[in-house]
């Protein structure tokens, strides 16, 4: 403790402050409240005013500060709420007040950090709400993006999605499955379109590698591989139509090009399909405009818009 202190107040029967003002005149630092007994320790409601214009103005316990309201005047950050016993460091529920933006978080702190709360990002309108990891997203959350409503409910680690469920906020179709450290789907996992139509396999950065396409207005289903980075069907498939007919084989560029050795060829398959029959000259119709492509239309519009 500073020898150059000037004390105005009440004292106890010890002689020791009871309540008043306390100045430090080397520091430069005023408190104004109450002092535990036989100490010299601000205990109990007061008001500190460093002389760097930062203010803590709550509940004291034996010199710190147990709950209550930080100001700093460099930064205009504010922190309202519990600090740990003996410390100034933030522990508890509490809310920080970031100036420079506008975000906010309110919650669970540990150590200083956040630790469980909601945190709300004022220039976006983005909110995440769930557990902290040194201030990233990690362990159980849920994030709203602002612009667009999506939403992403489930795993997080270092801030960024691993598993869990993601709603398009514009038209409703539902993805559950692993993300893996991206906010593109990744790995195993299942796409319901608005429309009905569904997709579940194998994802890469967004898009279908390996799995069972559903169309909703047909009721026919492909089961098979898919070109890298496209909705189109390439590879080895297998196609069921509603009426129980199949076509097993190769395809490129979402058509049919090779079949297996027994199985219904393409011009025997009605017009509903991805082949159409015009006699011996059977050709194959360019695959129609799926719910798909029209999803990823509609990704590639909303990336632009974040």
């Amino acid at each position: 403790m500073s020898a150059n202190i000037t004390f105005k107040g009440t004292v106890y029967d010890d002689g020791t402050p009871e309540a008043g003002t306390w100045v430090d005149n080397d520091s430069g630092d005023v408190y104004v409240g109450r002092f535990m007994k036989g100490t010299y320790e601000y205990h109990g409601e007061g008001k500190m005013m460093s002389s760097n214009g930062d203010e803590f103005d709550g509940t004291w316990s034996q010199g710190c500060p147990k709950n209550g309201t930080w100001s700093f005047k460099s930064s205009g950050n504010c922190y309202t709420g519990e600090f740990k016993e003996g410390s100034w460091t933030k522990e508890g529920q509490g809310k920080m007040t970031w100036a420079a933006n506008g975000d906010h978080f309110e919650g669970r702190w540990e150590a200083g950090n956040p630790k469980h709360g909601v945190w709300t990002f004022a220039e976006k309108g983005n909110v995440y709400e769930g557990e902290f990891l040194n201030c990233e997203f990690h362990g159980k959350g849920k994030k709203t993006w602002g612009k667009t409503k999506d939403t992403f409910e489930g795993q997080w680690n270092q801030g960024c999605p691993q598993k869990g469920t993601w709603i398009d906020g514009e038209s409703g179709d539902i993805y559950v499955g692993d993300f893996q450290g991206t906010e593109k789907f990744q790995g195993e996992g299942k796409m319901t379109y608005n429309s009905g139509d569904w997709f579940e396999g194998t994802w890469d950065r967004g898009t279908p590698m390996h799995g069972t396409q559903y169309d909703a207005d047909t009721g026919n289903t492909y089961t098979g591989e898919f070109e890298s980075g496209m909705y189109q069907r390439k590879g080895f498939g297998k196609m069921t139509w509603k009426d129980g007919k199949t076509w097993e084989g190769l395809w490129d560029e979402g058509k049919p090009v090779e079949g297996t050795e027994g199985q219904t060829k393409p011009e025997e398959i009605h017009s509903d399909g991805p082949c159409s029959s015009t006699g011996s000259n059977q050709k194959i119709k360019p695959q129609k405009k799926t719910n798909a492509d029209k999803i990823k239309e509609q990704m590639a519009k909303k990336a632009e818009k974040k």
